[in-house]
This record gives C-alpha cells, structure tokens and sequence, in this order.
C-alpha cells in the first residue's frame, strides 16, 4: 500500500539510498496520488540528487494537495537558494510567514538570506524577530517549569515577553 512505500521511501533516504528512495516514492504517489507528503518526500530526494526542475514540481504538487502545509514551501525555497532565486527564495519564506508568523526556522533563514542579498535593515529585522520568539520560548519554558514545580512564574519576565513580543518591528 501507499503507507508502506512512503515509509520505505523515507527509511532509504535515511540510509542514502537515493536512487532507491526515489523509486518507492514513486511506487507510493502511483498508488496515493492525493498524498502531499509522498510528493514532498520525493522532492527531497530529487533535491538531494540535484534535479531541481524535479524537486520544484514534486513540491508544487503537494503544495496544489495541501497548501496549507509550510514544509513544501520551505523546501521549494531551499532549491531556489540553490539555483541562485534568492527572490523566489524569500517568496517562499513569507507564505510560511504569513500563515505563521512566529515560524523561529522561517524568520533565521529569511535573515540569513536578507544578509546574503546586503539588505542589512531587513536582516536585523529577521534576525531580532527569531531573537525575541527563542527568547520567548526560553522563558515560556522556564515558566512552565516554576509552574510544574508549583512555583509562581516571575510575572516580570512574562509581562516584558508579551510586551517585546508586541512591540518588537516584524513579529
């Protein structure tokens, strides 16, 4: 069945067999068309393989079954970074930014990109929205745990986060 050629598929890319990771995520689309994530899962390996014009349709297809997905998208951005459409790239990031705003993998990597293309106000931007959200996270945790442990969370800390976390440009 679909499921058993998917996970086939995903245990020999884990194992570098390409090729033959590339074969049993074809076996699984055959059977499962409709699968987004067979569909991604063979855009990796393309991607891996180097056929990008093979990876970018295998993602566009499972972003056509689920759009809602972001993991399509990021990965189709990874081949634009690679064939040099950092334009594409960023286009990628900010539909994974639009349907979440606080994606702390989107905002590095859309960072990263804004330094490579030497728009510095942009990076600055990425990168102090991702350094608020880990910051954030960080002291949610440390939260969680003086609550687990029926100690009262500090409400300074967590009256500074909401506030940075408001205040902040590009969160």
């Amino acid at each position: 069945d679909a499921a058993s050629w998917l996970a086939e598929g995903k245990r020999r890319r884990a194992d570098n067999e390409l090729q033959e990771a590339a074969e049993a995520l074809t076996k699984a689309i055959e059977l499962d068309p409709q699968s987004w994530e067979a569909h991604k899962e063979r855009g990796d390996v393309n991607q891996f393989l180097e056929r990008y014009d093979q990876a970018i349709a295998d993602y566009d297809r499972a972003i056509e079954i689920d759009p809602a997905e972001p993991r399509p998208y990021n990965n189709r951005g990874l081949v634009y970074e690679k064939t040099g459409k950092l334009d594409a790239a960023l286009e990628q990031l900010d539909r994974i930014l639009k349907q979440n705003p606080g994606n702390l993998t989107a905002l590095t990597w859309k960072a990263r990109l804004r330094l490579h293309n030497k728009k510095f106000p942009e990076a600055i931007v990425a990168l102090g929205a991702a350094g608020v959200l880990a910051f954030g996270a960080l002291h949610i945790g440390k939260s969680a745990w003086h609550a687990r442990m029926d100690r009262a969370a500090d409400p300074e800390i967590q009256t500074g986060i909401a506030a940075t976390a408001r205040d902040w440009p590009g969160v």
